[in-house]
């Protein structure tokens, strides 16, 4: 009688925690599917991990309907420095003055964090999904050497990143803006915009 008893809590158990993990699959599904359908503008502040010191950025980045833009805030020195991805090609942008830049083949470069984190939600492999206190943390395998941590708020808004190759984390990245852009609808998880 106790081992029925037993092995019914823990069939329960069992249960319960498999509907837990449901949610937050469902929760990062639906985030997928918003991005597959939406252009996205975020801003973020990625720091470069791995050297003696450790570098940060901040910048603005926008989804166009060729590619994308991405305008650095921080730090002082480099504001104003833009950068246009599209299909194939590179430019930066300063001050009317503009370069072709290698950034398509860099995936280590922080002004690429947001587009390859957006790159993963929308195509890379889900590996793992797991709670990490108020986070549901999603990884995604984009490239064989190449692994994103994902951090969403519990509405599903990605609040942090991490982009990780050979298994050591390379940049980190924390969102301070996410908005979403469906043909004429304009969608903000921004609390600062009401």
């Amino acid at each position: 009688m106790r081992r029925s008893i037993a092995a019914q809590m823990i069939t329960l158990i069992l249960l319960l925690t498999a509907c837990a993990d449901g949610g937050a699959e469902a929760t990062f599904e639906a985030l997928r599917q918003n991005v597959q359908t939406s252009q996205i503008s975020a801003s973020a502040t990625v720091t470069v991990l791995g050297t003696d010191t450790a570098e940060t950025f901040t910048y603005d980045y926008t989804e166009t309907e060729t590619g994308c833009e991405m305008s650095v805030t921080e730090p002082e020195l480099l504001t104003g420095v833009k950068a246009h991805m599209e299909a194939g090609e590179t430019t930066l942008e300063y001050d009317g003055v503009i370069l072709p830049a290698p950034l398509n083949e860099n995936r280590r470069a922080p002004l690429t964090a947001i587009r390859q984190m957006l790159s993963a939600i929308r195509d890379g492999h889900l590996d793992l999904i797991w709670s990490e206190g108020d986070f549901i943390v999603v990884q995604l395998i984009p490239e064989d050497d190449e692994a994103i941590r994902l951090y969403l708020d519990p509405d599903g808004t990605p609040a942090a990143a991490e982009i990780i190759f050979d298994d050591a984390a390379a940049l980190r990245c924390k969102i301070h803006s996410w908005n979403t852009k469906r043909g004429n609808d304009d969608e903000s998880n921004d609390p600062n915009l009401g």
